[in-house]
């Protein structure tokens, strides 16, 4: 991810947590991709879950907004969402639930 595609919040407020990704299980390559509306503010955004079990929220210009290690919860309704028709792939399923114990200590 270039600096220069990440809002000041990813770039300044959520730098240790991108760190910690990186560090620990790496952000992957998106897998899915989820538009929606983001209850906080009720401005557009979009998920992509990538292959290491990371959430990546974009804005709709893709300028990045933060990411983060998904749970379990989070990933299926991303993943149910995107692909009403799929299963999540196993693989995907087992590395999330990997992720958990590193999730835990996750800035």
């Amino acid at each position: 991810m270039m600096k220069t595609n990440l809002t000041a919040h990813a770039r300044f407020d959520r730098a240790a947590r991108f760190e910690y990704i990186i560090d620990t299980i790496g952000f992957g390559e998106p897998i899915t991709r989820l538009a929606e509306t983001d209850p906080r503010n009720n401005k557009p955004v979009v998920y992509e879950l990538t292959t290491t079990g990371v959430v990546i929220v974009r804005d709709p210009k893709n300028v990045v907004i933060t990411a983060y290690i998904a749970g379990y919860e989070q990933a299926t309704r991303i993943w149910r969402n995107s692909n009403p028709v799929k299963n999540m792939p196993s693989f995907l399923y087992k590395k999330i639930r990997q992720n958990e114990k590193v999730r835990a200590n996750q800035p």
